[in-house]
Protein backbone atom coordinates (compact mmCIF):
# COMPACT_ATOMS: atom_id res chain seq x y z
CA UNK A 1 0.00 0.00 0.00
CA UNK A 2 1.37 3.38 -1.09
CA UNK A 3 1.89 6.61 1.48
CA UNK A 4 -0.86 8.29 -0.40
CA UNK A 5 -3.16 5.80 -0.01
CA UNK A 6 -3.52 6.10 3.91
CA UNK A 7 -4.99 9.63 3.40
CA UNK A 8 -7.53 8.97 1.19
CA UNK A 9 -10.18 7.55 3.55
CA UNK A 10 -9.64 10.22 6.05
CA UNK A 11 -9.72 12.86 3.93
CA UNK A 12 -12.71 11.41 1.99
CA UNK A 13 -14.68 10.68 5.46
CA UNK A 14 -13.64 14.04 7.33
CA UNK A 15 -14.62 16.21 3.82
CA UNK A 16 -18.44 14.15 3.85
CA UNK A 17 -18.64 14.40 7.28
CA UNK A 18 -18.03 18.26 7.85
CA UNK A 19 -20.36 18.72 4.23
CA UNK A 20 -23.21 16.90 5.53
CA UNK A 21 -22.92 17.95 9.08
CA UNK A 22 -23.47 21.60 8.21
CA UNK A 23 -27.04 21.04 7.44
CA UNK A 24 -27.51 20.17 11.24
CA UNK A 25 -28.69 23.94 11.68
CA UNK A 26 -32.04 23.13 9.41
CA UNK A 27 -32.29 19.13 11.10
CA UNK A 28 -34.95 17.98 13.69
CA UNK A 29 -32.84 18.21 16.94
CA UNK A 30 -33.17 14.48 17.88
CA UNK A 31 -32.29 13.29 13.95
CA UNK A 32 -29.43 15.95 14.09
CA UNK A 33 -27.92 14.50 17.33
CA UNK A 34 -28.39 10.98 15.79
CA UNK A 35 -27.06 11.91 12.54
CA UNK A 36 -23.83 14.06 14.05
CA UNK A 37 -22.91 11.10 16.39
CA UNK A 38 -22.72 8.47 13.37
CA UNK A 39 -20.69 11.33 11.29
CA UNK A 40 -18.47 11.90 13.74
CA UNK A 41 -17.68 8.38 14.97
CA UNK A 42 -17.45 7.45 11.16
CA UNK A 43 -14.43 9.82 10.56
CA UNK A 44 -13.13 8.50 13.77
CA UNK A 45 -12.78 5.02 12.17
CA UNK A 46 -11.07 6.51 8.91
CA UNK A 47 -8.68 8.14 11.41
CA UNK A 48 -7.47 5.99 13.95
CA UNK A 49 -5.78 3.46 10.92
CA UNK A 50 -4.65 6.20 9.42
CA UNK A 51 -2.77 8.12 12.05
CA UNK A 52 -1.38 4.91 13.80
CA UNK A 53 -0.25 3.64 11.00
CA UNK A 54 1.58 6.37 9.53
CA UNK A 55 3.43 6.51 13.28
CA UNK A 56 4.37 3.35 13.49
CA UNK A 57 5.43 3.84 9.28
CA UNK A 58 8.02 6.42 11.08
CA UNK A 59 9.18 4.60 13.83
CA UNK A 60 9.45 1.49 12.15
CA UNK A 61 12.32 2.95 9.50
CA UNK A 62 14.34 4.57 13.24
CA UNK A 63 17.00 2.35 13.99
CA UNK A 64 16.81 1.72 17.77
CA UNK A 65 12.82 1.29 17.14
CA UNK A 66 12.52 -0.67 13.85
CA UNK A 67 12.89 -4.08 14.80
CA UNK A 68 10.06 -3.45 17.55
CA UNK A 69 7.50 -2.48 15.14
CA UNK A 70 8.50 -3.29 11.79
CA UNK A 71 6.53 -6.32 11.57
CA UNK A 72 3.56 -4.28 12.85
CA UNK A 73 3.88 -1.88 9.27
CA UNK A 74 4.26 -5.07 7.44
CA UNK A 75 1.46 -6.94 8.62
CA UNK A 76 -0.80 -3.71 7.59
CA UNK A 77 0.73 -3.40 4.35
CA UNK A 78 2.62 -0.20 4.59
CA UNK A 79 6.04 -0.80 3.65
CA UNK A 80 7.29 2.39 2.44
CA UNK A 81 9.13 4.87 4.59
CA UNK A 82 7.04 7.74 6.14
CA UNK A 83 9.35 10.78 6.23
CA UNK A 84 9.52 12.94 9.29
CA UNK A 85 7.48 15.60 7.70
CA UNK A 86 4.35 13.17 8.09
CA UNK A 87 5.52 10.58 11.23
CA UNK A 88 6.07 13.06 13.71
CA UNK A 89 2.86 14.92 13.44
CA UNK A 90 1.39 11.82 13.49
CA UNK A 91 3.25 10.89 16.66
CA UNK A 92 2.44 13.96 18.11
CA UNK A 93 -1.88 13.37 17.25
CA UNK A 94 -1.53 10.04 18.79
CA UNK A 95 -0.29 11.09 21.92
CA UNK A 96 -2.65 14.24 22.13
CA UNK A 97 -5.72 11.80 21.36
CA UNK A 98 -4.56 9.34 24.11
CA UNK A 99 -4.27 12.31 26.62
CA UNK A 100 -7.56 13.91 25.74
CA UNK A 101 -9.18 10.47 25.88
CA UNK A 102 -7.67 10.05 29.44
CA UNK A 103 -9.21 13.22 30.49
CA UNK A 104 -12.60 12.99 28.81
CA UNK A 105 -12.82 9.10 30.73
CA UNK A 106 -11.67 10.78 34.43
CA UNK A 107 -14.31 13.41 33.88
CA UNK A 108 -17.06 11.15 32.72
CA UNK A 109 -16.22 8.55 35.59
CA UNK A 110 -16.45 11.63 38.38
CA UNK A 111 -19.43 12.43 37.08
CA UNK A 112 -20.58 8.84 37.73
CA UNK A 113 -19.83 8.71 41.07
CA UNK A 114 -21.13 12.33 41.64
CA UNK A 115 -24.87 10.63 40.23
CA UNK A 116 -24.07 8.13 43.22
CA UNK A 117 -24.06 10.77 45.78
CA UNK A 118 -25.93 13.55 44.57
CA UNK A 119 -29.71 13.71 43.21
CA UNK A 120 -32.49 16.22 43.79
CA UNK A 121 -32.08 19.50 45.45
CA UNK A 122 -28.87 20.14 47.33
CA UNK A 123 -27.59 23.13 48.89
CA UNK A 124 -25.88 25.79 47.12
CA UNK A 125 -24.66 29.13 46.96
CA UNK A 126 -24.71 29.11 42.91
CA UNK A 127 -27.38 28.63 40.98
CA UNK A 128 -27.54 25.11 38.43
CA UNK A 129 -29.92 22.66 37.01
CA UNK A 130 -27.79 19.29 35.72
CA UNK A 131 -28.72 15.98 35.13
CA UNK A 132 -25.68 13.49 35.51
CA UNK A 133 -24.72 10.38 33.50
CA UNK A 134 -25.68 7.04 34.31
CA UNK A 135 -28.70 4.43 33.66
CA UNK A 136 -30.88 6.38 35.49
CA UNK A 137 -29.66 9.99 34.62
CA UNK A 138 -29.62 11.88 37.89
CA UNK A 139 -31.22 14.88 37.96
CA UNK A 140 -29.64 17.51 40.57
CA UNK A 141 -30.81 21.27 40.98
CA UNK A 142 -29.09 23.80 43.62
CA UNK A 143 -31.06 25.29 46.06
CA UNK A 144 -30.08 28.75 44.26
CA UNK A 145 -32.14 27.75 41.40
CA UNK A 146 -35.20 26.74 43.30
CA UNK A 147 -35.72 29.84 45.12
CA UNK A 148 -34.63 32.01 42.02
CA UNK A 149 -37.36 29.87 40.12
CA UNK A 150 -41.05 30.06 40.26
CA UNK A 151 -43.12 26.83 40.56
CA UNK A 152 -44.23 27.28 36.55
CA UNK A 153 -40.42 28.16 35.62
CA UNK A 154 -38.96 25.41 37.81
CA UNK A 155 -41.47 23.09 35.97
CA UNK A 156 -39.56 24.31 32.78
CA UNK A 157 -36.31 23.14 33.97
CA UNK A 158 -36.99 20.24 35.48
CA UNK A 159 -38.97 18.89 31.80
CA UNK A 160 -35.36 19.91 30.18
CA UNK A 161 -33.57 17.83 32.45
CA UNK A 162 -35.65 14.96 32.40
CA UNK A 163 -35.69 14.82 28.48
CA UNK A 164 -31.96 14.47 29.19
CA UNK A 165 -32.09 11.92 31.67
CA UNK A 166 -35.06 10.19 29.04
CA UNK A 167 -33.50 10.02 26.45
CA UNK A 168 -29.76 9.58 27.62
CA UNK A 169 -28.56 12.39 26.16
CA UNK A 170 -24.86 12.03 28.15
CA UNK A 171 -24.12 9.11 25.62
CA UNK A 172 -24.39 11.21 22.46
CA UNK A 173 -22.27 13.89 24.41
CA UNK A 174 -19.90 10.96 25.11
CA UNK A 175 -19.67 9.89 21.76
CA UNK A 176 -18.95 13.46 20.47
CA UNK A 177 -16.75 14.55 22.53
CA UNK A 178 -14.99 11.31 22.72
CA UNK A 179 -14.38 11.66 18.63
CA UNK A 180 -13.31 15.70 19.14
CA UNK A 181 -10.65 14.23 22.23
CA UNK A 182 -8.92 11.74 19.74
CA UNK A 183 -9.46 14.30 16.51
CA UNK A 184 -9.47 18.19 17.33
CA UNK A 185 -11.01 19.06 13.62
CA UNK A 186 -14.61 17.33 14.72
CA UNK A 187 -14.42 19.70 17.46
CA UNK A 188 -17.08 21.31 15.32
CA UNK A 189 -19.19 18.82 14.85
CA UNK A 190 -19.13 17.62 18.37
CA UNK A 191 -20.40 21.18 19.26
CA UNK A 192 -23.52 20.46 16.89
CA UNK A 193 -24.15 17.43 18.48
CA UNK A 194 -24.44 19.42 21.91
CA UNK A 195 -26.59 21.80 20.87
CA UNK A 196 -28.42 19.00 19.25
CA UNK A 197 -29.29 17.74 22.32
CA UNK A 198 -29.46 20.70 24.01
CA UNK A 199 -32.21 21.63 21.75
CA UNK A 200 -34.31 18.02 21.69
CA UNK A 201 -34.54 19.00 25.43
CA UNK A 202 -35.70 22.69 25.06
CA UNK A 203 -38.25 20.97 22.75
CA UNK A 204 -39.76 18.24 24.96
CA UNK A 205 -39.56 20.71 27.70
CA UNK A 206 -41.75 23.61 25.40
CA UNK A 207 -44.14 20.75 24.79
CA UNK A 208 -44.55 19.57 28.39
CA UNK A 209 -45.95 23.47 28.89
CA UNK A 210 -47.35 24.43 26.41
CA UNK A 211 -45.33 27.71 25.86
CA UNK A 212 -42.29 27.99 23.88
CA UNK A 213 -42.01 31.52 24.59
CA UNK A 214 -42.01 30.92 28.25
CA UNK A 215 -39.15 28.28 28.06
CA UNK A 216 -37.15 31.02 25.90
CA UNK A 217 -37.72 33.27 28.92
CA UNK A 218 -37.15 30.58 31.50
CA UNK A 219 -33.72 29.77 30.00
CA UNK A 220 -32.79 33.12 29.36
CA UNK A 221 -32.97 33.92 32.88
CA UNK A 222 -31.08 30.61 34.34
CA UNK A 223 -28.43 31.23 31.49
CA UNK A 224 -27.66 35.16 33.43
CA UNK A 225 -27.23 33.63 36.67
CA UNK A 226 -25.97 29.70 35.72
CA UNK A 227 -22.80 29.03 37.28
CA UNK A 228 -21.10 26.13 39.50
CA UNK A 229 -22.07 23.36 37.44
CA UNK A 230 -19.72 20.31 37.38
CA UNK A 231 -17.51 20.26 34.55
CA UNK A 232 -18.50 18.42 31.81
CA UNK A 233 -22.49 17.79 32.49
CA UNK A 234 -25.17 18.89 31.06
CA UNK A 235 -26.56 22.24 32.61
CA UNK A 236 -29.88 23.70 31.72
CA UNK A 237 -27.95 27.06 31.40
CA UNK A 238 -25.15 26.29 29.19
CA UNK A 239 -24.47 25.68 25.62
CA UNK A 240 -25.10 28.10 23.40
CA UNK A 241 -28.08 29.95 24.35
CA UNK A 242 -28.28 32.96 22.04
CA UNK A 243 -29.21 30.00 19.62
CA UNK A 244 -31.35 28.04 21.71
CA UNK A 245 -33.69 31.25 22.57
CA UNK A 246 -34.03 31.85 18.92
CA UNK A 247 -34.90 28.67 18.05
CA UNK A 248 -37.33 28.92 20.88
CA UNK A 249 -38.75 31.82 19.40
CA UNK A 250 -39.19 30.49 16.48
CA UNK A 251 -42.27 27.83 15.06
CA UNK A 252 -41.89 24.57 16.26
CA UNK A 253 -39.90 22.16 14.20
CA UNK A 254 -41.48 19.56 12.17
CA UNK A 255 -39.91 16.41 12.02
CA UNK A 256 -37.91 15.45 8.44
CA UNK A 257 -40.17 13.88 6.00
CA UNK A 258 -39.01 10.83 4.11
CA UNK A 259 -36.87 11.52 1.75
CA UNK A 260 -34.99 14.19 3.58
CA UNK A 261 -34.08 10.94 6.42
CA UNK A 262 -33.41 9.01 3.35
CA UNK A 263 -31.22 11.50 1.83
CA UNK A 264 -29.47 11.90 5.59
CA UNK A 265 -28.47 8.66 6.31
CA UNK A 266 -27.70 7.46 2.65
CA UNK A 267 -24.69 10.66 3.68
CA UNK A 268 -24.44 8.67 6.82
CA UNK A 269 -23.57 5.37 4.87
CA UNK A 270 -21.48 6.65 2.51
CA UNK A 271 -19.39 8.44 4.82
CA UNK A 272 -19.14 5.08 7.25
CA UNK A 273 -18.17 3.31 3.71
CA UNK A 274 -15.21 5.72 3.80
CA UNK A 275 -14.02 5.21 6.87
CA UNK A 276 -14.39 1.43 6.38
CA UNK A 277 -11.92 1.67 3.95
CA UNK A 278 -9.50 1.06 6.58
CA UNK A 279 -10.86 -1.53 8.71
CA UNK A 280 -9.37 -4.32 6.13
CA UNK A 281 -5.83 -3.91 7.22
CA UNK A 282 -6.87 -5.29 10.60
CA UNK A 283 -7.24 -8.61 8.74
CA UNK A 284 -3.79 -8.35 8.02
CA UNK A 285 -2.69 -7.72 11.54
CA UNK A 286 -4.65 -11.06 13.12
CA UNK A 287 -3.73 -12.71 9.86
CA UNK A 288 0.35 -11.63 11.70
CA UNK A 289 -0.49 -12.22 14.81
CA UNK A 290 -2.19 -15.85 14.45
CA UNK A 291 -0.60 -17.43 11.72
CA UNK A 292 -2.50 -20.59 12.37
Amino acid sequence: MSLGLVFVPLVAALGFAVVIGLTARVQFPSSAARFGVALTMAVVVAYVPSVVLLALGYLAHLPMLGSGVRWCTQAFGLHAAVPAVVGLPAIALVGAGLWGVVRLVRTTRRLRALSHDTSGVVQHGDPFAVVLPGHQGTVVVSSALVEMLDEREQAVVMAHERSHALHRHDRYLLAAELSAAVLPLLRPLADRVRLAVERWADEDAARVVGDREFVARTLGKVALQSRGAPRGALAFGGGQVVQRVSALLAAAPLPPRGHVRAWMWLGGIVATGLALVQVHHLEHLVAALCPH
